[in-house]
Parts: structure tokens; sequence; C-alpha cells
């Protein structure tokens, strides 16, 4: 096996068994909720939407960040890698602060925006507040976990991860059901538990940082040397992303608001398949960020036709071996929704709901691949934006909002119509692809 795809499969791995385990964690909470019924899934589900938006806000700074230190890691530059980690460190804990404000002091005004329906405003709203300080944590969480995986020690985030989940899954046993002497908290514990597991995953990551980067921790007069120069190319590629992401999760958020307005079932059935889907797509999201390590790798060292046939060659693999195991799961799909206490209109739903969800995994797979990794990996983060939030927004939310507001679909229909923005999406960045303009050298 060529050396690149050795190294690819070896970050890949890593990489999306820990998106199982971070995914496994949000599974465990809906499990345990899902036995108080539809509206407690429903209210969770949309509080989390709020969370969804910030956590792919700082992945989107993030993400953007790692092009840098993937491509600096490529020339052995560690003075770069630290200038980079600085600033991303500083612009997260402020976008971080901004959430947990909000989102302590003002929930229910968040829930409302969401749904009409008081009893899962309610709900949500207890649920948003107690979480909201893990804003904070997971800023810290994502910073060094992102930094980690680019400078290929992917598994330390892993460990901190299963971590995480143990903790969750202990808590949320205890606290929502009132077990070993606690009194029953139903939504609101499965809320203490998270933020308990988050405290103990924030503080095993950032010891686990400082014994593997020491270098991250000392010398820092290398800061006073960051130039006014770096720093414009430095938020000239990462806006992009960011705005890339918040676009993207506030498009995500205003469907699924749409859906929670056909039904309250529609939009239970729709977290239900989402974790699913999450559960079925953590190979293709590990290498998306494999790929953004391994070809930033490629475009440091100036191996531009090498990268090129990288990405090419991966955005046929990745897609075939997506749609191969979105297939395989359906043979266990219906077990899965059958976890969950829900009426049997909602798991009705919920099935219809993830076929359509496997049908459009292999588009699904290629857009990430290539957005949150080799793109972005090559400094083409303007594209990124404009093909990413451009289609989510024109097909994915106008469609739902034409379809499901004004004609008064049922929410397959409506499902389906939004789930097209795939196709859009991956037409533009095959596109971009053949014609090469994505390679763009930021560190030489």
């Amino acid at each position: 096996m060529n050396s690149f795809y050795k190294n690819f499969i070896l970050i890949a791995l890593p990489m999306a068994f820990q998106n199982l385990v971070t995914t496994s964690v949000s599974l465990i909470d809906n499990l345990m909720i899902g036995r108080l019924g539809d509206v407690a899934i429903a209210s969770v589900g949309l509080a989390n939407k709020v969370f969804f938006i910030y956590v792919l806000v700082i992945f989107g700074l993030c993400s953007g960040a790692s092009a840098f230190i993937a491509q600096f890691w490529g020339k052995e530059d560690l003075k770069g890698i630290k200038q980079v980690v600085f600033i991303n460190t500083l612009v997260a804990l402020s976008v971080s602060f901004v959430f947990a404000i909000f989102g302590f002091f003002m929930p229910t005004h968040i829930m409302t925006l969401l749904t009409d329906d008081k009893e899962v405003i309610f709900e949500g709203a207890k649920y948003l507040k107690i979480i909201s300080p893990s804003f904070i944590l997971v800023s810290i969480i994502h910073v060094c976990s992102y930094t980690l995986k680019t400078l290929e020690h992917p598994k330390i985030p892993l460990f901190a991860s299963l971590i995480s989940i143990i903790i969750n899954a202990f808590l949320n046993y205890i606290l929502i059901f009132g077990k070993l002497g606690a009194p029953r908290l139903g939504v609101s514990g499965a809320a203490f538990a998270t933020l308990s597991a988050r405290i103990f995953e924030m503080l095993f990551i950032v010891l686990a940082t400082r014994k593997k980067l020491t270098f991250l921790f000392y010398g820092i007069s290398h800061l006073k040397d960051i130039k006014k120069d770096f720093l414009k190319s430095f938020f000239i590629k990462v806006i992009p992303v960011i705005l890339n992401e918040t676009m993207w999760s506030l498009a995500t958020t205003m469907m699924v608001s749409i859906y929670a307005r056909i039904s309250t079932q529609a939009v239970a059935a729709v977290n239900v398949i989402t974790i699913l889907r999450d559960l079925t797509s953590v190979f293709f999201i590990g290498a998306g960020n494999a790929a953004a390590v391994s070809i930033g790798k490629l475009i440091g060292l100036k191996k531009y036709d090498e990268a090129y046939e990288r990405t090419y060659q991966l955005s046929i693999y990745v897609p075939i071996f997506a749609g191969i195991f979105g297939l395989l799961t359906l043979l266990v799909s219906k077990n899965f929704i059958g976890l969950f206490n829900i009426s049997v209109e909602t798991f009705n739903i919920a099935n219809s709901l993830y076929i359509t969800a496997v049908i459009f995994m292999p588009f699904a797979s290629f857009n990430h691949l290539n957005i949150c990794g080799s793109l972005r990996a090559g400094g083409d983060s303007f594209y990124c934006l404009v093909s990413d939030a451009g289609s989510i927004w024109a097909v994915g939310v106008f469609g739902s909002f034409i379809s499901g507001t004004v004609f008064g679909l049922p929410i397959l229909y409506v499902y389906i119509i939004s789930r097209c923005e795939e196709i859009l999406k991956a037409i533009l960045l095959f596109i971009r692809i053949k014609k090469r303009k994505w390679i763009k050298d930021l560190v030489n």
C-alpha cells in the first residue's frame, strides 16, 4: 500500500472512532431521554441545535486554523504553529463567552425562536441554561483536539472522548431516572450529566496536550513576533470558514424549525435519524479530517501535483465506501429506531427519513471530504463558503420553506427536497477540484 494511504488510514481511523464516541454521547442522552417521550426528545433536540450552531462556529475556526497548522507542520515550522494556536485560542474563548451568556440568561427566548410548543420550550430552556457553561469548556477542548489531530496525535482526543462518554452515561443513568439515591431530574439531569462530562474531558485533554506538545507552552516570546501581515492572512482564510460553518448551522437549524412546525412527531423523527445518520457517517467525517492533515502537509512540502492526485482519488474511494456502508446500515436501522420510546407515527416517519438519508450519503461524504478536508487544507476557504452555504440556503432552506410552510407537504417530501442541496454542492466542488485552483500555499 502507498505510504500516503497508510498514513491517511492511521490518521482517519482514530478520528473516525472519536467521532463515533462523540456521537455516542448524544445517542446515550437521547436514548435515555427518549424513555421520557416525544416532548422530551424534541425539547433536548431543539435545545442542542443552539449548541450545534456554536460547535460548528468553533469547528470552523479550528478547521481554518488547522489548514495553517498542517502546512506549517509540513515544513516543520514550530514557531508558526505556536502563533496559530495562540490566535485560535483567543478567538475561540471570545466566541464561547458570547454563547454562554445568551444561553444562560435568555434560554426561553432562544427556544421560542425554534418552536411554538410551550411544553417543548419549557423543557428545552431548562436544558439550555444548565449546559451553557459548557460552551467555554468545549472551546478549549476543540482547540486542543484539532491541534493534536493536525500534528498527528489523534489518539489523545479519542481517549478524552472515551472518558467523556463513560462519565456522561453513568451520570445520565443516575440523574435522569433518580438512581443511587439521587433525585429524578429528567431533562435537567441529562444537562447536568453533559456539563460534568465536559469538565472532565477538558481537564484531561489540556493536561495531555501540555505533556505531548510541550513546545506550545514554552518560549512565549515567539508570540510577540506575530506580524500584521500574518494576522491579515490568517483571518482572510479563517473568517470564510467560520462564516461557512455558521451559515450551514443556521440553515440546518432553520430547516429543523420548519420540521418542528409540521408536527412534534416530525421533529422527533428527524432528531432520531440525525443521531443514526451521524453514527453511520463517522468514517467519512474521519476521512475528511485526515485529508485536511495529509493534503495540507503535501502543500506545505510544495508537492502540489501529488496533492491534486490524492484528492481526486479520495473523492472516488470515499463516496463508494460511504454508499456501501450506508446500504448495510439499513439492515439494522429499524432496530435502532425501535430503541426510542416514540409513537408508531414517529417510528414510521423516522424509518422513511433514514432511507432517504442513505440515498444521499455518497454525495454527503464527497462534500465533507472536500469542504472540511482537501479544499480547506488547500486554503480555498472562500469557494467552500460559496458552494456550501449557497447550496444549503438556496435548496435546503428555501426548498423546505416552500414545500413545508407554503404547500404544507408531508415531512418525507420536505426532507427529500432539503437533501437535494448535497447534489448541487457536489457538482460545484467537482468542477473546482478539476480546475486545481483550490491549491493555495499559505506558509511558503
